[in-house]
């Protein structure tokens, strides 16, 4: 995915189902680790700390109206094995 601009990334309803802030989101959008491109077309996962550090696993997807936060929770262990946990 290309890069993008955070302030302007829509964020929608269903990324808070997991409790995490807007302004969790948009930090955790604004300094991305880990970018991992989904065997689903037009999905990717996005790996960046909240404004407490801790590492939040963020579902990005990207349609005419341009990128969109779809799911946001804490990383799980499945999306760090080998890059932070051995």
């Amino acid at each position: 995915m290309a890069s993008y601009d955070p302030s302007e990334v829509q964020i929608d309803l269903s990324a808070y189902r997991h409790g995490i802030s807007e302004s969790d989101i948009r930090h955790a959008l604004a300094h991305p680790l880990m970018i991992l491109p989904t065997e689903d077309d037009g999905f990717t996962i996005s790996i960046g700390p909240a404004r407490d550090g801790a590492l939040l696993e963020l579902g990005l997807v990207r349609d005419r109206a341009g990128i969109g936060v779809v799911h946001a929770m804490p990383a799980r262990r499945r999306f760090l094995r080998g890059w932070l946990i051995r």
